[in-house]
């Protein structure tokens, strides 16, 4: 495919379409604009006013016969249907598409996770202060928007992609982009503020939701000396999706990302000099959000490929508990992991890769917001319609489960703390660091853990935009 001659957004808004795209499309659903605020189905269509960033899904077989197209801005079927819109950001996360600028989708797809995960970027939007960066100063701008998009099914995330590109130039525009490196970079460049204290307790609260306090023990397997690490915080936990026949499940992604795993090659005790040893992690605090990276990509050499393998307990609870640290001097030595839920989560959002990794493309599963006090009757009508699905500027209707190929397209998953039961529900059980050291668990494959990996690989997004296309989109400019 044929680079883009500039990095710039505003040069490029006449591109390819979509290759390779939504694999997911065998659900059959409509993918046009619906309204994810609420109101009454049959009015909640409306069309794509940006015309651009994926391709209409198609019932299987459709694709020989030709796909439907969402309805041009102007037009008589587009006036129409372009009447209803979302509010505000509701139950199903924002409610509007973001517009593709051309191999964007890695981000408009985080940026959906993310709007749909937690609550304290509310507090962001809302905060009065001046901001201390200008990738700060986009960001808020942004959440502002989603917040209360007013008329507006889809808009564009111009001045923020521009204000990452400034402070991270590897997101040029120009290639391919990764998903969870786009995740990790945009954290660490929020993270960053003039002085040595964060000015603002809005975004510490934000940027903090998805952090895990992990405490890390590297040990001798053969004389049992031991070394334990300080607490640091981790903003995703990961491990690789085996290669059939091998299975992987999600809570084995998790537990692999604990350990423990062998250390590395050149790693020698200083006691007895064995070069066998192993690491162990223990979460001290969890995350609000805990986010999990299916480590799709390999490469060996100069080959690189994806697993493509069926990932097993996507919509199942993740439960931290085995991995509860004890917090020393905590009464009675133990830790109880507070807040709603403990430590168990369940999946909010799923970020999808489609495709290889020159020709891919990245799509959001938000499942639905249920309140936790509703009636058993209310709550049971409520998650009839439990995911909806964002593709850049499409929005698609409500479906009751998930397509099959989400367990083989899931990427990054981003888990929300799950409420108690019941108001007396007991805390988590503690689970204590071993004294003794335990036999080394785990494939060498799943070994690797920390943010700073790479992906071995990187998954492609080669979706731009239709030339010649015209926009009906609000720049959120200011």
């Amino acid at each position: 495919m044929e680079e883009p001659s500039s990095s710039d957004p505003e040069t490029e808004m006449g591109g390819a379409e979509e290759e390779d795209g939504d694999e997911d499309d065998e659900s059959g659903l409509d993918e046009e604009h619906w309204n994810a605020g609420g109101s009454d189905a049959a009015s909640d269509r409306a069309g794509d006013p940006a015309g651009a960033g994926a391709a209409s899904p198609a019932a299987p077989g459709a694709a020989a016969a030709g796909t439907k197209t969402p309805p041009r801005p102007g037009t008589r079927d587009g006036q129409r249907r372009a009447g209803r819109t979302p509010a505000a950001a509701g139950p199903w996360g924002s409610g509007v598409g973001l517009l593709n600028l051309g191999r964007t989708c890695y981000m408009n797809a985080t940026l959906q996770a993310l709007l749909a995960c937690g609550t304290a970027w509310r507090r962001v939007a809302d905060e009065a202060q001046p901001q201390a960066t200008e990738i700060r100063r986009r960001t808020q701008e942004f959440f502002r928007v989603v917040r209360s998009p007013g008329s507006r099914a889809v808009f564009s995330p111009w001045t923020l992609w521009r204000a990452v590109r400034d402070a991270c130039p590897e997101f040029d525009n120009t290639r391919p982009h990764d998903a969870p490196h786009f995740l990790l970079s945009l954290r660490e460049e929020l993270a960053r503020a003039p002085g040595i204290a964060e000015p603002s307790l809005a975004w510490a609260a934000w940027l903090s939701e998805t952090d895990l306090l992990a405490t890390t023990r590297t040990y001798c397997t053969q004389c049992g000396l031991a070394d334990n690490h300080p607490p640091h915080p981790e903003p995703m936990v990961m491990g690789e999706v085996e290669e059939p026949p091998a299975e992987s499940s999600v809570r084995g992604v998790v537990a692999s990302w604990f350990g423990p795993t062998p250390l590395d090659a050149d790693w020698k005790c200083d006691r007895c000099r064995s070069p066998t040893g192993a690491k162990a992690q223990k979460c001290r605090s969890p995350p609000r959000v805990l986010v999990v990276w299916l480590k799709r990509f390999r490469r060996e050499g100069q080959v690189e490929w994806k697993v493509e393998a069926p990932v097993r307990g996507i919509e199942e609870e993740i439960d931290l508990t085995p991995h509860l640290d004890v917090v020393p001097g905590a009464p009675g030595g133990t830790s109880a992991a507070g807040g709603p839920g403990g430590a168990r989560y369940q999946a909010r959002a799923i970020v999808c890769h489609h495709g290889s990794k020159e020709h891919g493309h990245y799509t959001c599963w938000i499942r639905k917001d249920v309140d936790p006090g509703a009636a058993p009757a209310a709550a049971a009508a409520e998650t009839e319609d439990r995911w909806l699905r964002y593709s850049d500027s499409s929005v698609g209707r409500p479906a009751a489960e998930l397509p099959p190929d989400v367990a083989k397209s899931a990427y990054l998953l981003f888990c929300e703390r799950a409420p108690c039961a019941a108001a007396d529900a007991p805390p988590p059980a503690v689970v204590e660091i071993d004294a003794e050291p335990g036999p080394i668990g785990g494939s060498a494959g799943n070994a690797a853990a920390g943010h700073g990996e790479d992906t071995k690989g990187r998954p492609a997004d080669d979706a731009e935009m239709q030339d010649g296309e015209e926009h009906d989109v609000e720049m959120f400019d200011t």
